[in-house]
């Protein structure tokens, strides 16, 4: 099966969509599809290089508030020829911009199938807040935007029940699916983990986060929490790996807090590094204040490192199990997240326990499964379209 990935987002950015994207291609390439990934063009544009993947690069311009987004041409008449070409058979779309548009498009135009993920919950206040625009006017338009994209797909695939419901909510008329984002347990080494656990601490427990430094994630609600848990776990440090627009303030609230010796930043780590560096295997504890996630990827990749998570209530933290993997507060409550991380860490007991669940729970978000249902979505799909386009040429 040929099998077409629009997204406007794509290496060399490093965040969960380009990592799910890249992940569900090199499966489906494993299993004899090509994949071509259709995505913008960066001024450095990573190489990426894989069997049966093609990577497509088209011209770009640099977006608004993220230094390292693009945002590719409206429409690109090259694209129809080569999905011609091609001879593409479905076609996915990633993204609701510029290359999503063109999926929208050129599946109409060609009368192809077309899937579409709900990656990202860009309708939420935190996401507007980039463009000053968080208020309640705004996050109408924002869905009723989202829904131009999705309810012109054939299907719409969610990764969580709480993302399916809020999408139902604001509008989105085509069926809905949950489909998990998965994870290839296969990937991580932590052969370096204890040299690197020396590097971040001499003694103490370690916390960590992975993910961008942007207001959607909330970082600040972490920092917030920090002097809780070191008034009764001193020797505790919080490792934040990633970078992004709201770096400057995070320092600026890290020397505020008197921070500096508890916070460790790392920078953004390549993917494909972060997996193999030892980060997951040096820590003790996964957290994020995350309220915007809707299947968030590093959460699931602590977890296939038996790392036990604690996250704020919110519609995608349904990998979490309140009190049996982990542990969930509600949002704000900086003094229930902070006694929920320093309880973990003051009782190994009930700590082993939750890793136990961990390993066992993230075996259904093994990317070998998933992939089985991607493949049975995409083969499923074509059939139908196939099937309506000889029905109409019947009449």
């Amino acid at each position: 099966m040929n099998i077409a990935f629009f997204t406007d987002t794509f290496l060399p950015q490093v965040n969960g969509i380009v990592v799910s994207i890249v992940a569900q291609a090199r499966k489906l390439a494993d299993k004899g599809h090509h994949v071509y990934i259709v995505a913008p063009r960066f001024s450095k544009t990573e190489h990426f290089s894989y069997p049966n993947i093609t990577v497509i690069r088209r011209p770009s311009v640099p977006a608004m508030v993220y230094g390292d987004f693009k945002t590719a041409l409206p429409f690109d008449p090259l694209l129809v020829k080569l999905v011609i070409d091609k001879k593409i058979d479905v076609i996915h779309l990633h993204t609701p911009i510029t290359l999503g548009m063109q999926a929208v498009i050129i599946t109409k135009l060609l009368q192809l199938p077309l899937v579409g993920t709900f990656h990202t919950f860009f309708a939420d206040p935190g996401y507007l807040k980039h463009f000053s625009l968080n208020n309640r006017f705004v996050e109408k338009l924002a869905w009723r935007y989202s829904n131009l994209f999705y309810n012109r797909c054939d299907l719409v695939v969610c990764p969580s029940q709480g993302t399916k419901a809020h999408l139902i909510a604001n509008g989105c008329k085509r069926p809905v699916q949950v489909m998990h984002h998965g994870v290839d347990l296969s990937t991580f080494d932590n052969r370096n983990a204890a040299k690197l656990r020396k590097q971040f601490t001499k003694r103490g427990k370690l916390l960590l986060f992975v993910g961008r430094i942007a207001h959607e994630k909330n970082i600040p609600y972490l920092l917030d929490c920090m002097p809780l848990i070191v008034k009764k776990l001193p020797s505790t440090k919080l490792v934040i790996v990633g970078s992004g627009p709201q770096i400057s303030e995070v320092k600026e609230k890290i020397s505020a807090l008197g921070l500096d010796t508890r916070v460790i930043l790392t920078g953004e780590i390549p993917h494909d590094l972060l997996v193999k560096s030892g980060v997951y295997g040096a820590c003790d504890l996964f957290v994020t204040a995350s309220t915007t996630e809707t299947g968030p990827m590093t959460m699931l990749e602590a977890q296939a490192n038996g790392m036990v998570c604690v996250g704020v209530e919110g519609r995608g933290m349904n990998i979490i199990k309140n009190g049996i993997n982990g542990y969930l507060v509600k949002p704000d409550d900086t003094q229930a997240f902070a006694d929920a991380i320093v309880r973990l860490l003051t009782h190994s007991e009930l700590m082993g326990h939750m890793q136990k669940e961990t390993l066992a729970r993230i075996q259904r978000y093994d990317l070998n499964r998933i992939i089985l249902r991607w493949e049975k979505i995409y083969t499923d799909l074509v059939a139908l379209k196939h099937h309506r386009l000889s029905v109409r040429v019947g009449r």
